[in-house]
């Protein structure tokens, strides 16, 4: 498993909330929500997915469940519990994951803007995807 990279901020607090940001940018996408979070009590935790930002591209293939496992890794270093979990985009689709793999872990799920399944069906969809991977 990578290393991630990610924010740890206000320490202090017991109500967790953690970021997963979408396809083509990082951590730092949230940095508008994070001062509003923590001026609202939370400690947050953003990540940068395996490939974004400050984590390093680190294994041949990168699947949800991988992503999923990463981040659980970093819940369980700090043995967090109870956290709620925002994902926009792919990040909402690995936040989605997470939940149903680790229901236990997770009190609140805000998933924006995702889907459940990637459509494949027609050739303008795999073109959209292709296009996406390749931002």
């Amino acid at each position: 498993m990578p290393k991630l990279y990610y924010k740890d901020i206000n320490q202090e607090s017991k109500n967790i909330v953690l970021l997963i940001h979408g396809l083509g940018v990082n951590s730092e996408s949230w940095r508008f929500q994070t001062k509003d979070l923590v001026k609202a009590g939370y400690r947050v935790i953003a990540v940068d997915l395996e490939g974004f930002g400050a984590s390093n591209l680190a294994s041949k293939s990168v699947s949800i469940i991988k992503s999923v496992l990463d981040i659980d890794n970093i819940i369980n270093d700090h043995n967090f519990t109870n956290i709620t979990i925002i994902g926009l985009s792919l990040g909402g689709v690995i936040a989605l994951q997470y939940a149903i793999t680790f229901p236990e872990k997770v009190t609140k799920l805000i998933v924006i803007n995702a889907l459940a399944k990637l459509p494949k069906e027609k050739l303008s969809q795999k073109l959209y995807i292709f296009f996406r991977l390749l931002l």
